[in-house]
């Protein structure tokens, strides 16, 4: 690992960007990123992994559609990109 001189970091994800920050302690490699996602990288906001379930429901039930209708929804947008 201690070869590793450059990290790109070609799109954002977020949970990447802590990667790459974890990549950067162990070898010191410089990370290149869009400045979107130099927030991330700086931790500000602070990534805390991914929603869980119970979070997930919770956002769903305060949009007032069922998972359902949300997928159908939106669906084809997610399978666009």
């Amino acid at each position: 690992m201690k070869n590793i001189k450059r990290v790109i970091l070609t799109q954002l994800h977020i949970d990447r960007a802590q990667a790459a920050n974890e990549v950067r302690k162990r070898t010191g490699a410089k990370i290149y990123s869009h400045w979107i996602e130099a927030g991330y990288l700086a931790q500000k906001p602070r990534f805390l992994g991914p929603p869980t379930t119970q979070e997930v429901q919770e956002i769903v039930k305060k949009s007032g559609l069922s998972v359902e209708e949300l997928a159908k929804k939106f669906w084809s947008i997610i399978w666009s990109l």
